[in-house]
């Protein structure tokens, strides 16, 4: 779990386990690719390892803590596993790639435009989509590094807008929730589709709980 705590506001990473020696790269078959489990954010597990019987078991294996203390910023998610690797945002802007059988820091990112990831990630076709104060960056799953344009060779970023929620990723398409509005992009291009307002006269909402997306009727559900 990721605990954020308001006086200290340091991030800690803790990863349990039945058996120390029983964690190992076959144990991490199933995958954890958004924050809320997948694109219909069931937020449930179909793993079995860990049960009502053992789960009194569970002992310590390792603990990451990104050390950064800041006054106000806060974030309110789990990580996710994308192919093995376990991914964290840190509350001074930056994306932390994990090994999950020693916590182990296999790679972190440049800066990022903080509050980064604050409720959530989305790993999608090897790339993690990373929510930020401007916009959604995309970053290699392997190594952190971020994907650039072929045109310009600037980073891909889709939206220039706050953004707290994970976004959904289609065949073709990014799905975003920024404040005050629902916008989709191109996922090639990062070009805008389509615009949908959350405005309603003078009051502004914005999509907290995140965005659900049921591929068969292809159709978002947002809260």
């Amino acid at each position: 779990a990721i605990h954020t705590f308001k006086k200290y506001l340091t991030i800690v990473l803790t990863m349990f386990s039945i058996q120390a020696s029983s964690v190992n790269s076959e144990s991490y078959d199933t995958q954890w690719p958004r924050s809320f489990g997948g694109d219909r954010s069931k937020a449930y597990s179909d793993a079995d390892q860990i049960n009502k019987i053992n789960v009194k078991k569970l002992k310590k294996i390792w603990q990451f803590n990104s050390g950064a203390i800041l006054d106000k910023e806060t974030i309110q998610t789990p990580p996710i596993l994308a192919n093995n690797v376990v991914v964290t945002s840190t509350i001074d802007g930056f994306l932390v790639g994990l090994e999950p059988d020693s916590g182990k820091v296999k790679w972190k990112t440049a800066k990022l435009p903080a509050p980064v990831a604050r409720r959530g990630l989305t790993f999608s076709n090897g790339n993690i989509y990373v929510p930020t104060s401007a916009g959604i960056y995309v970053v290699d799953h392997t190594n952190g590094l971020f994907l650039r344009m072929k045109s310009s060779g600037k980073p891909a970023v889709y939206g220039a807008n706050l953004s707290f929620t994970p976004p959904t990723v289609t065949n073709k398409s990014i799905i975003v929730a920024h404040y005050g509005y629902i916008a989709s992009y191109d996922l090639n291009t990062t070009n805008l589709l389509w615009q949908l307002s959350l405005k309603k006269k003078v009051v502004s909402t914005r999509v907290w709980s995140g965005i659900s997306y049921d591929n068969n009727l292809n159709i978002v559900y947002i809260s």
